[in-house]
């Protein structure tokens, strides 16, 4: 299965980004180790691109795996909104339409570190129920 999801986004006439970054952008989340094999650069923290460093994008994965967080990447692409819009519609129909155009140009922007508590709602025998054996 995928595990990303895209967006194509227009900036306003005044905005700083348009003047920077262009008219639009395609901005694809999704899991990182996926994603970054297709990814050969990143933005730095001044709006810069440079070569992406794996090593240390490996480093910040392992170290908020460690601590239990799923990992989310933040991706910018040069696809053209129509090529978006064409992927999504062969979704909506049950496809899985695949386009190499998607991955043009990959910008790492971020990794998002996201922590799933267990919620004290949840039924304390549900994990059990499923198969899995949990610690509390």
């Amino acid at each position: 299965s995928r595990k990303m999801m895209a967006a194509s986004v227009t900036f306003n006439a005044d905005s700083g980004f348009r003047k920077k970054y262009g008219n639009e952008k395609t901005l694809i989340k999704g899991a990182p180790e996926m994603l970054m094999k297709k990814c050969a650069v990143y933005y730095k923290n001044d709006g810069t691109i440079a070569p992406v460093d794996r090593n240390g994008v490996n480093s910040v994965l392992e170290d908020l795996m460690r601590r239990g967080m799923r990992c989310i990447g933040v991706f910018t692409s040069e696809a053209k909104r129509e090529t978006v819009a064409e992927i999504a519609k062969s979704a909506v129909a049950g496809e899985i339409k695949e386009s190499d155009e998607l991955y043009q140009g990959l910008a790492l922007v971020c990794i998002v570190g996201v922590r799933d508590e267990l919620r004290r709602e949840a039924p304390r025998n549900g994990a059990s129920r499923c198969g899995r054996n949990y610690f509390l």
